[in-house]
């Protein structure tokens, strides 16, 4: 899902929650077979570049594909840097 712009009201809506939205880039993390691939929904190929979600996904069993977010977190400030995210991404 991409985001929308949306209404305070739509936050009393029936069946509706919110979360805070981390600034960085969506992934695929899909598992096949043992086999982990990384892709944006551009269909770009992210597996060697995060090498530390490919083996956190090596330890989980079976077959799965999980869509989120990933997201930069400066160690010195603890604040997200989406421009660092991208950085590390799109090289």
């Amino acid at each position: 899902m991409l985001c929308q712009t949306g209404d305070l009201k739509d936050l009393k809506r029936q069946g509706y929650i919110c979360e805070t939205k981390y600034d960085g880039t969506r992934c695929l993390v899909i598992k096949e077979n043992g086999v982990v691939i990384l892709q944006n929904r551009h269909g770009i190929i992210y597996t060697a570049r995060l090498p530390e979600l490919v083996d956190t996904a090596k330890e989980i069993q079976g077959d799965f594909t999980v869509d989120g977010e990933i997201t930069y977190i400066n160690p010195v400030t603890n604040e997200v840097e989406f421009t660092s995210c991208q950085g590390l991404l799109e090289s």
